[in-house]
């Protein structure tokens, strides 16, 4: 146990948008990079956007950097619409551990010409 309990002390928020520019199981920018003393995730969402679909059926995979590989930690299958929430990820014990970790994404499938998928990270650091 730890002598000095850890609390939630700045909400954070980070986003990326992936557009047909990702190729195929290429990881993104980092939507949310973690802080020394933590960083936990609390949400993820996928929205398509408003004016062109993704093409088809896709997947957006979470990746969890650890400043040398992304590994996968989970998967959403986008529906063909614009303006739609695609998924919502939910977690109560995801915490990036340092500076050097961070969430990306990644399209099974390059996504169609003028296309966009808001990629947003909710969470909070530590202290």
């Amino acid at each position: 146990m730890a002598s000095t309990p850890t609390f939630a002390s700045t909400p954070r928020y980070g986003s990326v948008q992936i557009t047909s520019a990702l190729t195929a199981n290429t990881a993104s920018a980092s939507a949310m990079a973690g802080v020394a003393a933590g960083t936990r995730v609390r949400e993820i969402r996928i929205c398509s956007g408003a004016t062109t679909a993704p093409g088809g059926t896709y997947k957006v995979k979470v990746h969890v950097y650890d400043g040398t590989n992304a590994r996968i930690i989970d998967v959403i299958t986008l529906a063909n619409s614009t303006d739609t929430l695609q998924g919502t990820l939910a977690y109560s014990n995801l915490i990036l551990p340092s500076t050097s970790h961070a969430i990306q994404f990644s399209v099974s499938t390059a996504i169609a010409s003028g296309a966009t998928l808001d990629c947003t990270v909710m969470g909070e650091d530590l202290t």
